[in-house]
């Protein structure tokens, strides 16, 4: 509960600058603002990328991956903000392989996989809620509290095996914002998600020996609960646009 505390300590302290807050245009009643996520190497909003890992062992991937992150908030009031985030991943596409030694009987198999065939995909939706407090005037302190789901998948690989995943989670941004242009900005702060339930399925092999010692494969279908965790990012940096 530090970091929340610590959250709520910086906004009652940024509080005592707010004298300016009337002619502060950033969170005026009606305006609309979108948000973009960059992590240094991505652009805003809509992103190309492209991979290669060779983990010399056999462990080879080559991917092309697009993906899509918006973030719409409305101040339905001066300085308090509500709005939604969509994002989406989609590997266009994959090449590789992934290799196992697995023992039947005395003997170790391995046993090599086609990943390029699965076309794994993200995607996420939010909710959102925050108060902004302006800081003279170029500046903000803008936190926002979110709740959310993600669901994520690897897609099939070339024996049809995959794993799904699906994730609701709790997230607090403290967002400080530089307001250098009219109806620009770029904030950046940390952020702190807590994942308070998630479930996986999937179909994965099992590797079994019949009665004369032989190599069987055969599939299995799964469901694993997992417990709730917590992440902490220092430096999340956005670009903001608002009218």
């Amino acid at each position: 509960m530090k970091w929340p505390c610590a959250m709520l300590s910086i906004a009652l302290f940024l509080s005592a600058f707010d004298a300016r807050a009337g002619d502060f245009e950033f969170s005026r009643a009606g305006n609309i603002v979108i948000e973009g996520q960059t992590n240094g190497t991505s652009t805003p909003f809509i992103n190309v990328s492209n991979s290669h890992s060779d983990d010399g062992k056999g462990d080879t991937s080559t991917t092309t991956s697009l993906s899509f992150d918006l973030r719409v908030h409305r101040f339905f009031c001066d300085r308090f903000s509500l709005g939604f985030e969509i994002f989406y991943s989609l590997t266009l596409q994959a090449k590789g392989t992934e290799t196992a030694d697995v023992i039947v009987g005395e003997q170790s198999v391995t046993r090599v996989v086609d990943t390029g065939p699965g076309k794994p995909w993200s995607l996420q939706a939010r909710l959102l809620a925050g108060y902004d407090l302006p800081i003279g005037k170029d500046f903000s302190y803008w936190p926002r509290v979110s709740v959310g789901v993600t669901h994520s998948t690897t897609g099939a690989n070339s024996e049809g095996y995959f794993t799904e995943q699906t994730q609701a989670f709790f997230d607090l941004d403290a967002a400080f914002c530089w307001h250098p242009l009219p109806h620009v900005a770029l904030s950046v702060g940390p952020t702190m998600t807590v994942t308070f339930a998630a479930a996986t399925v999937g179909i994965e092999p099992s590797y079994v020996t019949d009665s004369k010692g032989n190599y069987v494969e055969s599939k299995i279908e799964f469901v694993e609960h997992e417990a709730r965790g917590i992440s902490f990012h220092w430096a999340v940096v956005r670009f903001i646009a608002w009218f």
